[in-house]
């Protein structure tokens, strides 16, 4: 709607100044920032309540750190502690629990990278001996809360790096415009 508003404000011209080249860019950064937070306050509060329950976004390191202490566990000191886990451990998982993974795709509701990561380890299963697999099944639901949490880092951290963009847009869009109309009104009288 206040698009509509500005273009026949301009009459659907293009800016001639810099100070109106600045004032229609703000106004468009504005409008597209405001309807991405538009989106993504709806839709990502129910995705991060369809995946998991609530994580409190502070809390998010400390439980990260938990989790990769807990696979390390297992890994090098399981109920019988397997080379083989042990092995795929250092190789492919210490990383995936020592940092946020995959953010890109949970933003985009992807779990291909998910999907990949338990192939690989059910894959070792063939591998394993039977007490070795009740560990491998740990390691297996320690990689899910991770990628869980990675989930809720990954839309948590965009709705609030969100409003620090927006916030500060907005805030020149109306120094600007408070400006702008000053400044109509300082030389409307002698343009006639």
């Amino acid at each position: 709607m206040t698009a509509i508003i500005f273009l026949f404000h301009v009459r659907f011209r293009l800016a001639t100044g810099w100070f109106e080249g600045t004032l229609a860019w703000l106004y468009a950064l504005v409008m597209v920032s405001g309807i991405f937070g538009l989106a993504v306050t709806r839709s990502f509060p129910r995705r991060l309540t369809a995946r998991g329950g609530e994580v409190i976004y502070e809390q998010i390191p400390a439980v990260r750190h938990r989790l990769r202490q807990q696979a390390e566990a297992i890994a090098f000191s399981g109920a019988t502690p397997s080379k083989t886990l042990a092995e795929f451990y250092t190789r492919r998982l210490d990383a995936f629990f020592a940092q946020p993974r995959n953010l890109w795709p949970h933003l985009l509701e992807s779990r291909q990278p998910l999907n990949a990561l338990v192939a690989e380890l059910e894959d070792l299963r063939r591998y394993l001996s039977e007490p070795e697999r009740s560990d491998l099944d740990q390691m297996l639901a320690l990689v899910r809360q991770k990628d869980t949490l990675d989930y809720h880092l990954a839309l948590q951290r965009t709705l609030k790096l969100w409003l620090f963009v927006h916030l500060p847009l907005t805030w020149s869009l109306l120094i600007f415009s408070v400006v702008h109309i000053a400044l109509v009104y300082a030389f409307a009288g002698g343009a006639k």
